[in-house]
């Protein structure tokens, strides 16, 4: 008990040591683990368990509050905000991430498998490391009259990843006269895009040119 109250009589937060304590507690549970939806209730009882009973035993007279959000590492930002009012010079706030080693390099990651079906065929791209879709490009020259239609050729086979389904969009330079959109394909056949001229001009599809 003596022990007890000496520590309690301290006054100030050391942030580093809760710091040490809360890490070890997050790389100890997502240590290694690839995202899972069905475990994020117990990874995020486990860090906000094992962390409150490792900091409550420091025997500090404060009352800790954990919160842990666990989200799928993604290309895309994550951001959260706070703001507490308090004396700074015996309290204190901290934020933990996970460490290198306990998040996989590509946890959250989907690959699209494609393969090209002949010589005229353009690998599908991606515009930048922000885009959310592939280019898709015409493998073959075409002419689309007026208030007419084509079934343009890409001679692209793509292997959708199990529990997903593929849309071709409109490029944003064809959605206003030729609008296109994309044939009912479920198997590993020839990616073909319906495009559509509403145009008063006929309308010339260049061999590589991209169209959606």
């Amino acid at each position: 008990m003596e022990e007890y109250h000496r520590h309690c009589d301290e006054v100030g937060f050391n942030a580093d040591e809760a710091h040490n304590i809360v890490k070890e507690c997050v790389d100890g549970v997502l240590g290694g683990e690839d995202y899972n939806q069905n475990n994020i209730n117990q990874w995020t009882a486990s860090i906000v368990e094992q962390s409150l009973t490792h900091l409550v035993k420091l025997g500090k007279a404060y009352k800790y509050i954990v919160t842990c959000a666990v989200v799928q590492k993604s290309a895309y930002g994550f951001h959260t905000a706070r703001s507490c009012f308090w004396d700074t010079t015996s309290d204190g706030t901290l934020a933990i991430s996970p460490s290198k080693q306990a998040q996989p390099a590509e946890v959250g990651s989907l690959w699209l498998r494609f393969a090209r079906l002949s010589e005229h065929a353009t690998a599908l791209t991606l515009g930048s490391a922000w885009a959310v879709c592939y280019d898709l490009y015409r493998a073959y020259i075409y002419s689309v009259p007026p208030v007419e239609k084509a079934l343009v050729k890409t001679d692209i086979q793509i292997a959708l990843p199990s529990g997903y389904f593929g849309r071709v969009a409109p490029r944003s330079g064809l959605a206003a006269k030729h609008f296109i959109d994309v044939t009912d394909e479920d198997y590993r056949g020839n990616v073909g895009v319906v495009l559509f001229n509403f145009g008063k001009e006929k309308f010339e599809v260049k061999k590589g040119d991209q169209i959606a």
